[in-house]
């Protein structure tokens, strides 16, 4: 702390640069870890916005993907805030199963970072897929709880159209399972948002199912 304040932005950037044996540098550590104080004296003193917040760790996460994944919404928000003038990529997929910021969160039931993630400009993109062609809302579809369902209803909102809604949940992953698949597994399929889709009898008849999903 006494460096970066004796230093100020050229000592950031230092720490910035000095990797660990882990591939992780300071803004990735704080992120990590939930260390809202660092993170913030780190951005305060980049005045010229020299931290590349985008840069990618030894396991293949930006620093906003551990944010997600350690549910640290302090260092999230920060992020979030800093994202138009460092060109942070909210869509970006980590190289160990190709997972976006939203699919961790939809993964976690953490509505306030998926809300975070789908607010205006520059929202995450729900149409995204990991390597096994899942999508964010697959992966909310996975579980049964209330922070599921109001996640499965936000993205749905997200989409303006009872088509392209539609279409979201009919994108199937490589074992050919839809989200109903996994609703239906899950059992989350009986709490479903069916207002946003028409009512449930419109929906299931303008869906496709198929006698696993029944």
């Amino acid at each position: 702390l006494r460096l970066l304040k004796q230093f100020g932005v050229g000592n950031a950037r230092q720490l910035h640069e000095q990797h660990e044996p882990t591939g992780m540098n300071s803004v990735h550590a704080c992120c990590a870890c939930g260390d809202e104080a660092m993170l913030a004296l780190l951005l305060e003193h980049d005045g010229k916005k020299q931290l590349d917040l985008q840069a990618v760790g030894g396991m293949g996460s930006t620093a906003l993907q551990l944010a997600v994944a350690g549910k640290h919404s302090g260092c999230l928000r920060m992020l979030m805030y800093e994202k138009a003038t460092h060109n942070l990529n909210v869509n970006w997929r980590n190289s160990s199963v190709l997972a976006t910021a939203l699919m961790l969160s939809c993964n976690s039931c953490d509505l306030p970072v998926v809300r975070m993630l789908l607010a205006r400009p520059n929202r995450a993109e729900p149409r995204l897929y990991d390597r096994y062609h899942k999508t964010a809302l697959m992966y909310a579809c996975e579980h049964n709880t209330e922070g599921s369902v109001a996640i499965i209803a936000e993205i749905l909102t997200g989409e303006p159209t009872f088509a392209a809604r539609k279409s979201l949940l009919e994108i199937v992953d490589v074992c050919q399972w839809s989200c109903l698949h996994y609703a239906a597994k899950s059992g989350v399929l009986a709490r479903f948002p069916w207002g946003l889709l028409g009512g449930e009898i419109h929906a299931l008849n303008s869906l496709a199912t198929d006698e696993l999903t029944e």
